[in-house]
């Protein structure tokens, strides 16, 4: 009998502890603020029959706290987490998902092209460093806001951006350019007579392309056109020349001019004699 009034007692006991289990409501209305690079605030609603909350990030236990809100510090920049929140008188609570701040943002880019080279700017927030490709190839990672690549003329040249924050987390951007075709000039003074242009002309495509070549006398109206003419450089082919482009000119100031889809010019010099 003693037995038996014992093992009723055991089970009314147990019932009895467990009733503020089963009545007691889950915290509820998890929200997060003042969100920064390292630290964020919980807040949240106990259920009726609850006096306090156990605090979880990632499934890891971090605190008991007496009452609505907990200061979370020590995260980790542009990271995400899971936080739940369980009521004393609760056996399951809620959840909520946070993202800190500090991500890299993507970059905004503006360029300058010319025939022969590209200058590229861009802002972007939270990077500390940038990683620059040209066509798909890793070209170098610099920490300024500007860079500048070479390309050839009349040709869709392919940038991408990375941003890179303190921590490794990325965002890019990509652009397509279109590069512009070879429109060129140099002035040169003091030139009279028989004048001829020295220059080095590298075609970089598979067949033979022209080249146009025009002087021009400067005034004090203006330009005279003295002279043009077209020029050819086999594919694949570099060449250093001279080329006659008029005589028996006035002393003054000329000006030669260079126009081509894919001709790259460099060392050009204007002169009676090479």
């Amino acid at each position: 009998m003693k037995n038996r009034v014992l093992k009723i007692f055991m089970c009314l006991t147990i019932v009895l502890l467990l009733i503020p289990a089963f009545s007691a409501q889950a915290a509820t209305n998890i929200t997060a603020t003042s969100i920064t690079n390292n630290s964020l605030m919980l807040n949240w609603t106990l259920g009726s029959g609850e006096t306090s909350a156990n605090i979880y990030k990632d499934d890891s236990y971090q605190a008991n706290v007496a009452g609505t809100s907990y200061y979370v510090s020590g995260l980790s920049k542009c990271t995400t987490y899971v936080f739940e929140v369980i009521g004393n008188g609760s056996f399951s609570g809620e959840t909520i998902s946070v993202k800190t701040t500090g991500c890299p943002t993507a970059p905004v880019i503006t360029y300058n092209s010319k025939y022969n080279s590209t200058s590229l700017s861009w802002t972007s927030s939270n990077a500390v460093s940038y990683d620059i490709y040209k066509d798909g190839n890793y070209v170098t990672t610099t920490i300024y806001n500007n860079y500048t690549v070479t390309n050839l003329p009349s040709t869709a040249l392919w940038i991408k951006i990375v941003a890179r924050n303190s921590t490794g987390q990325t965002a890019e951007t990509t652009v397509v350019i279109s590069t512009p075709a070879v429109n060129d000039s140099w002035t040169f003074s003091s030139l009279y007579g028989d004048i001829k242009m020295k220059a080095t002309f590298t075609n970089p495509r598979e067949y033979s392309t022209s080249i146009y070549i025009s002087l021009f006398r400067l005034t004090g109206t203006g330009e005279v056109n003295v002279s043009t003419q077209t020029v050819f450089v086999g594919g694949n082919q570099t060449v250093t020349a001279v080329y006659p482009l008029a005589t028996s000119q006035p002393f003054g100031t000329y000006r030669v001019s260079v126009n081509s889809p894919y001709i790259l010019p460099s060392n050009v010099l204007l002169g009676s004699s090479f």
